[in-house]
């Protein structure tokens, strides 16, 4: 990490203080070698992970860090600076937590409207197929019914003529062949035809 990555350039100049650093990770069981030469920094790193444990234990923040902030200093960790400065350490640590916590939140939030979002882009697609499913029942039913319309027509056009021819062979008393059309219905249907009663 470069100290001119953190300015921004001006008319095209780069910023001429430059400063390269080597970051280091000092959570506890890392980097044993920079640990060995330096116990204060050994020591934070024992104290920030009791803190860790005792939250993880159940404890709320700022109980894990008064248990670990006692722990330590019986144990001679950080004994000195925990004695004369523990409520700025708590102070520290409890702001560090803090700001971590509001960034994981952020992330657990974000994480979340991810998740409804691609829930919402589901159930569009869904709703997109059901639509299109109840536009073509919606047109099947359509042409059923013209279809049950246009047999209606019909089977009220077929009584009219079976009317009309029924009258036409009373009126002129031709009674066997009228007893032949309401007995044999091949016998109806050429008469109608051939009296031109059905279109």
């Amino acid at each position: 990490m470069e100290l001119k990555d953190a300015f921004p350039t001006w008319k095209g100049i780069e910023p001429c203080l430059n400063c390269t650093a080597t970051l280091l990770n000092i959570n506890y069981g890392h980097n044993a070698a920079v640990m060995k030469r330096s116990k204060t920094l050994r020591d934070y790193s024992v104290y920030i992970q009791r803190i860790r444990d005792h939250k993880a234990s159940g404890m709320d923040i700022s109980q894990a860090v008064d248990k670990a902030t006692e722990e330590c200093i019986m144990e001679g960790i950080l004994r000195d600076v925990l004695l004369k400065n523990s409520a700025e350490v708590k102070n520290m640590v409890l702001g560090i937590w803090g700001t971590e916590n509001h960034i994981r939140k952020q992330q657990e939030e974000q994480e979340r409207i991810e998740k409804e979002n691609e829930k919402l882009r589901e159930r569009t697609i869904e709703l997109k197929q059901e639509t299109a499913e109840l536009k073509r029942e919606k047109a099947e039913l359509k042409r059923e019914k013209a279809e049950l319309k246009r047999e209606k027509a019909e089977l009220v056009e077929r009584k009219e003529a079976e009317e009309i021819l029924i009258k036409k062979l009373l009126d002129e008393g031709r009674i066997e062949e009228l007893k032949k059309v309401l007995a044999d219905g091949m016998y109806r249907q050429k008469i109608l035809e051939k009296y031109q009663l059905l279109s």
